[in-house]
C-alpha cells in the first residue's frame, strides 16, 4: 500500500494507457516506475535465481555420495531451473518497453507493447506447465 501512495507525493499518477498509471513524461514518474516496480521485480528475480541455484547445488551435493538419487529429487532439481527462467521470459519485454519509454516517451513502439502484453500474460500458464506437468500433481 505504501508503494502505491508514494507517487501521490509528486503528483505522478495520470492516465498513461493500458497498464501503468504512473506518468511516463516526467522524471519523477520515471523514477517511481523503476523504484517501486521494476527495481524490486528484478531484485526478486535475481534473489529467486540465486536461491534456486543454492538449493539445486545443495540437493546435488547431498546425493553426490549416494549411488543414485531418488527420482522425486532428480525431478525437483530439473524443475527448479524453470521458475527463475519463467520470470525472466515473462518480464524481459516489459522491461525493454519501459526502457524505451524512459528514453523516448513520445515515440511508443507498438510491437514492444504487444510483446510486453503477450509475455506478461504467459506467466501463469508457464508456471502451471512447469508445476503441473509433475506426476505428483
Amino acid at each position: 500500500l505504501l508503494f502505491a501512495l508514494l507517487p501521490l507525493t509528486t503528483q505522478s499518477y495520470t492516465n498513461t494507457g493500458a497498464w501503468c498509471w504512473v506518468d511516463a513524461g516526467s522524471v519523477a514518474g520515471q523514477l517511481w516506475r523503476w523504484l517501486i516496480f521494476y527495481g524490486p521485480l528484478w531484485g526478486a528475480i535475481g534473489f529467486n535465481g540465486y536461491s534456486y541455484y543454492i538449493a539445486r547445488k545443495e540437493l546435488k551435493s547431498a546425493f553426490h555420495a549416494a549411488t543414485s538419487m531418488p527420482p522425486k529429487y532428480a525431478s525437483l532439481i530439473r524443475r527448479l531451473q524453470f521458475y527463475p527462467l519463467i520470470l525472466v521470459v515473462c518480464w524481459f519485454w516489459g522491461t525493454v518497453n519501459r526502457l524505451q519509454n524512459a528514453f523516448s516517451p513520445d515515440n511508443a513502439v507498438y510491437w514492444l507493447y504487444f510483446l510486453q502484453g503477450t509475455f506478461r500474460s504467459l506467466q501463469g500458464l508457464l508456471n502451471a506447465v512447469a508445476y503441473g506437468t509433475q506426476p505428483q500433481v
